[in-house]
């Protein structure tokens, strides 16, 4: 799916990903922001990333999934 697609999910609670990483992303009403979670077991709110251009790479993908 297109990142616009899934954004709906995200939203909506569910927790998105794509195909080859471990860990995923989710939203976080209270924030109000997109959380990243790693493979590793951290948590990052995105609006903290530091290679912004990494980051919107991803987000430009189409073949994101559900990762309920």
């Amino acid at each position: 799916m297109s990142f616009s697609a899934v954004y709906i999910y995200l939203k909506r609670g569910h927790k998105i990903k794509l195909p080859e990483w471990g860990g995923y992303w989710c939203w976080d009403s209270e924030k109000k922001t997109i959380i990243i979670h790693t493979r590793k077991g951290e948590e990052l709110d995105i609006r903290q990333t530091t290679d912004v251009d990494y980051t919107i790479s991803f987000i430009c993908r189409n073949d994101w999934e559900l990762a309920d």
